[in-house]
């Protein structure tokens, strides 16, 4: 029984081995390739979530954007058509800002005598202050909407929501900042729109978005149910986190979006990066994705960096490469299982060949031995 297993042994080892060797190489080629096309088909889906995202985004800035778009060219046509009422507009104001239950605040500021030329009458009025300028900032602060002057409107940084739309002639999206609204700061964003007549900057109308309400907005985004958006200004200032904390933060170098970001700003305008990371608000890695949020008439965009979850957006290609190892390793087994059924088989043939002829030469032995003793009997009888 020794020596057949010693023969069973003998025959299957060598083969055996250039086996397996074989279809390991042949095997890790297909698990490496089968790798990387789901890292391709991850980082792919990853983008195409990205995009989807930050084109809902966009489209949501877009349509608030009309908003003051529209403000303004109503107030010019109401210009153009003679003296207007501040009463009538400051009406429109808030039967707007009511309709627009996502806004903070609506308000127009002209330039002193650009609405009626009746400053001076109106010095200290509700929406006026000491100028008497026509600035009328209707709001939501205290819930119900409140009549007050528009402040800050001539201060580098604080006014930027009139400057720098007085200063290009152009739509301005503003950075984040803190404004007083009701008596409290808000951080907010601005979206306000140049009002011109005959070619020459006379006011804007504009309105204000709460940065809480565009971090409850970015915050549905949740890419295969655990992950989330990030909105980040074109000044690097974070204005929508699932991390409230972070509103109103500028992006650190160490931020784990920052590499997505880089690489998606030196792909240019409209391009999409996707980095691998570690997310510490889910503890596990994900996909950094970097969109651009594009508002018409804009030219710096925004930046939704989508958090998306390796396990998730790699889910399907994992449970690929997961079938694949199982049936090689079957494979594999039944390949070893009728390798050794096969060696088996060789050996007991041989051993039977073997035996065989043993009994031969034992058959042959006998007969010369007869031979012999005939021989001898015959010589000894002669």
């Amino acid at each position: 029984m020794t020596s057949a297993r010693s023969l069973t042994f003998r025959l299957l080892v060598p083969v055996l081995a250039t086996t397996v060797l074989l279809y390991l190489l042949v095997f890790g080629w297909i698990l490496v390739d089968a790798r990387r096309r789901a890292l391709v088909e991850a980082e792919t889906r990853a983008r195409e979530t990205a995009i989807r995202c930050a084109t809902e985004v966009a489209g949501y800035i877009d349509r608030t954007f009309q908003i003051p778009r529209t403000l303004a060219a109503e107030f010019a046509g109401l210009r153009s058509q003679g003296v207007p009422s501040r009463a009538s507009v400051t009406a429109a104001l808030r039967q707007t800002l009511v309709a627009e239950p996502e806004v903070l605040a609506l308000y127009t500021l002209w330039e002193p005598n650009a609405f009626d030329g009746r400053d001076a009458d109106f010095v200290d009025t509700p929406g006026h202050d000491g100028s008497g300028r026509f600035i009328p900032y209707w709001n939501r602060g205290r819930g119900d909407p409140l009549l007050e002057p528009l402040v800050d409107y001539d201060k580098e940084g604080p006014g930027d929501y009139f400057l720098i739309p007085q200063r290009t002639g152009r739509d301005a999206w503003i950075e984040p900042y803190l404004y007083p609204v009701a008596g409290r700061e808000v951080l907010i964003t601005s979206l306000v729109s140049p009002i011109r007549m005959d070619g020459s900057f006379v006011g804007i109308a504009g309105l204000d978005i709460d940065l809480a309400t565009l971090t409850d907005r970015v915050g549905a985004i949740k890419p295969f149910g655990t992950g989330y958006g990030i909105l980040v200004s074109g000044g690097d200032v974070i204005v929508a986190h699932p991390d409230r904390s972070q509103v109103g933060r500028r992006l650190a170098p160490t931020d784990g979006v920052v590499a997505s970001l880089t690489e998606a700003r030196e792909a240019g305008r409209g391009d999409t990066a996707a980095v691998a990371g570690f997310s510490e608000v889910l503890d596990a890695p994900v996909y950094y994705v970097s969109t651009p949020v594009v508002a018409r008439g804009i030219d710096t965009p925004w930046w939704l960096v989508v958090a998306i979850p390796r396990d998730g957006v790699s889910g399907d290609a994992n449970r690929q490469i997961r079938q694949v190892m199982v049936a090689g390793a079957v494979l594999a087994s039944v390949l070893a299982g009728v390798l050794w059924l096969t060696a088996r088989s060789l050996a007991r043939d041989l051993r039977h060949v073997s035996h065989s002829v043993h009994d031969g030469a034992q058959h042959t032995a006998a007969a010369v031995r007869q031979l012999a003793t005939q021989g001898h009997a015959l010589s000894s009888g002669a």
